[in-house]
């Protein structure tokens, strides 16, 4: 059964999305609505002894997107429940970077964090966040962080400063493994943050930061350094107000639903029509909202949507019923043959509660750790159903098959491109345009 959070996470990003409406014979309203999507290498630098490597790289997807109520920055997401002049309180989940050593596998890697942001805006290019945030385990801490904005030409720079509050719950299992008490204290962190504009929509995007621990989370005898950090580097693609998006495309919005198959078979076997079924007979059911942010991208007839999802792995003898949440953008390509089709690919992030079966069986076979926190990669074919059957009404509904796949963006056991890792689903789905 769908839950309560599933509806109310679907009404907080539909209905802010729904265009103001004028008066009757005037123009559609334009809407700008800041949206971002990039692909960086990050590195970070581990502070734990006996850590098979000092630093851990990966490639991580990142997200950019604002509306009248939703917000995405990166690895963090938000819902404004109050926002004025100066102020702002938002509800944020926020992605967590940990990596223990091998040996301390249980504990899992990267963590999603939830909580509530009070935002200050002194001005346009300044502002002072307070948190309070709950990580995994009722391990609390807050967060007081300074941020600063400066332009400069192409350039874009996000100076930041943070003093982060901690638990001795917090402190004992971030940096004593859970197996240490280490008091509560404060840890500091000075990063930045930057994009250069090389075209009026692609930027170069990077940055770096760095944290000093505090001194009883210095003096673990898990820690062998009294600071670690970060940095990372890519390309991204921006919308500009100058690139603001009309709604003269009526249908901007869409809701999938679909039913899907586990299968044993990589991403690369699907491109040679070489699928074998799990024997487990593991199912999933899911449903979509999509929220159109890029008309055109680059001139072509390509769109782009931001798109959350709700995913529940169907309980089996072979595994307990599980709730997967994913943000993704999604492009979509359309032809005609005579048919109206599209073609579509999506990337982004997905977190489950549990691990599915399929998944969890192949990390065991690989020896390699479980992550809740995977890179989710979609790839789908649809054909228009009005066209299909020379009916009007159902012009705005598309049937599909499509592939829904979890890997280890976010988790070093594997390195991004190893495509047959993680796990894979195929099924058809519904897709209804309003």
């Amino acid at each position: 059964m769908i839950s309560k959070s599933l509806l109310t996470a679907i009404l907080l990003v539909v209905l802010p999305a729904v265009p103001a409406t004028g008066e009757t014979g005037k123009a559609p309203l334009k809407v700008y609505e800041p949206f971002g999507i990039a692909l960086a290498l990050s590195t970070n630098t581990i502070p734990y002894k006996n850590h098979k490597t000092h630093d851990t790289s990966l490639l991580v997807p990142l997200i950019y997107f604002e509306n009248q109520a939703f917000f995405i920055n990166g690895l963090e997401a938000g819902y404004k429940v109050f926002e004025g002049r100066h102020w702002r309180l938002s509800t944020i989940a926020r992605i967590r970077r940990f990596n223990p050593p091998e040996e301390y596998s249980e504990l899992g890697e990267d963590k999603l964090d939830i909580g509530g942001q009070l935002r200050y805006h002194h001005n346009l290019d300044s502002s002072l966040d307070i948190e309070l945030m709950r990580a995994t385990g009722d391990r609390f801490y807050g967060q007081i962080r300074f941020n600063k904005k400066i332009r400069n030409g192409n350039l874009i720079l996000h100076p930041f400063a943070a003093a982060r509050f901690k638990s001795d719950d917090f402190n004992s299992f971030q940096y004593g493994l859970d197996e240490e008490q280490i008091s509560a204290c404060i840890d500091f962190t000075l990063g930045i943050d930057g994009r250069y504009f090389f075209t009026d929509h692609v930027a170069l995007i990077g940055g770096l930061s760095a944290t000093l621990l505090d001194p009883q989370a210095a003096a673990s005898q898990q820690i062998d350094t009294d600071w670690h950090g970060e940095i990372y580097a890519g390309i991204g693609y921006f919308n500009t107000p100058n690139s603001t998006r009309s709604w003269e495309k009526q249908k901007n919005s869409f809701i999938q639903i679909a039913h899907g198959w586990a299968t044993i078979s990589s991403v690369v076997d699907f491109a040679h029509a070489d699928v074998d079924a799990d024997v487990h007979n593991n199912q999933l059911l899911y449903i979509f909202y999509g929220h159109r942010v890029v008309d055109n991208l680059f001139d072509t007839e390509i769109d782009l949507y931001v798109t959350p999802g709700f995913v529940h792995h169907i309980h089996s003898y072979s595994q307990t019923q599980t709730q997967e949440y994913v943000l993704a953008v999604k492009a979509y390509y359309p032809f005609k043959t005579p048919f109206h089709w599209r073609v579509g690919a999506a990337t982004g992030i997905s977190y489950a509660n549990l691990t599915p079966f399929v998944e969890k069986r192949f990390m065991q076979r690989h020896n390699y750790p479980e992550s809740n926190i995977l890179a989710y990669l979609n790839v789908s074919l649809g054909c228009n159903l009005g066209d299909l059957f020379n009916i009007d009404w159902l012009k705005d509904l598309w049937f599909g098959y499509n592939i829904h796949h979890r890997s280890g963006f976010f988790s070093s056991s594997n390195v991004y491109g190893q495509l047959t890792g993680g796990s894979n689903y195929h099924g058809f789905f519904l897709q209804y345009h309003f």
